[in-house]
């Protein structure tokens, strides 16, 4: 279900539960023209992520991620600080890189080698917002050498 709408599949279901009242029941049914019970519950998440991204100082109308991930990604201000210690890097890599909001920085700032995650909704997420290469893997087994390491790791299961 994620990996459609991040194809933008969902785009205007998406679109539709930015406009609801989370909270409105007759708001909510009137998604159901637009996709299944299950489509509207991904695309309210996803709205109320880019309501939560917005005031966190990012451009997230086109943005996919679940509340969790926005709720744990960096705020652009912070991500963008981070990123310029990177700057003149080459080869960096984002580890743990949730929804792709340092990754972004730091692909504005020195360009990203790879972002890499556990959770494959995640790096679907992270590819889309940020078009950055990713990779789903345990960060603790992969091989980072010749990598310069960004790792801001999550905070919940």
């Amino acid at each position: 279900m994620w990996r459609r709408a991040a194809s933008g599949e969902l785009l205007t279901l998406i679109t539709e539960a930015a406009r609801v009242d989370a909270g409105s029941v007759a708001g909510v049914a009137g998604l159901r023209r637009f996709g299944d019970a299950a489509e509207a519950a991904v695309a309210l998440q996803i709205a109320e992520a880019r309501r939560r991204l917005a005031a966190k100082g990012f451009a997230a109308e086109s943005w996919i991620a679940d509340v969790e991930g926005a709720q744990m990604a960096s705020d652009a201000r912070i991500a963008r600080h981070k990123a310029e210690r990177f700057r003149g890097l080459e080869g960096v890599a984002d580890l743990c890189c949730g929804i792709g909001a340092d990754a972004a920085a730091l692909a504005a700032v020195c360009g990203v080698a790879e972002a890499v995650d556990l959770d494959e909704r995640r790096c679907a997420m992270t590819a889309h917002n940020t078009g950055v290469a990713t990779r789903c893997a345990d960060v603790s087994e992969i091989d980072s050498a010749g990598w310069t390491v960004h790792i801001d790791p999550a905070r919940r299961d």
